[in-house]
């Protein structure tokens, strides 16, 4: 059995940069109540609207955003192939909420 390794506490170049990059989108109080909102589930940008009370237009310009970052991901419904539902990427997303928001 090996052991269990623990994050070299050095960062490279790289991975400092992909960090920033990472909470540099955070950065952002409707990104951030957006993704709260998807932790319940998949969501369709209408119902996401509604959580946020923001635009179509900006809540569609956000999701573009956390989409190209890899924080959200978007499938059809398979009832209506119209609508379009974003759903966290990765679990860890939720942890990472948790983390930001406790006091």
């Amino acid at each position: 059995m090996t052991e269990p390794t623990t994050p070299d506490p050095m960062l490279d170049a790289a991975a400092a940069e992909t960090a920033a990059a990472l909470f540099k989108t955070l950065a952002n109080p409707m990104r951030l109540r957006l993704l709260a909102a998807l932790r319940a589930g998949p969501l369709a940008v209408g119902a996401l609207q509604d959580a946020v009370d923001a635009p179509q237009s900006a809540v569609s310009v956000h999701l573009m955003r956390m989409r190209g970052d890899g924080l959200v991901t978007c499938h059809r419904s398979a009832a209506d192939a119209r609508i379009m539902l974003y759903a966290l990427a990765d679990p860890r997303i939720v942890r990472l909420l948790d983390a930001a928001l406790a006091r």
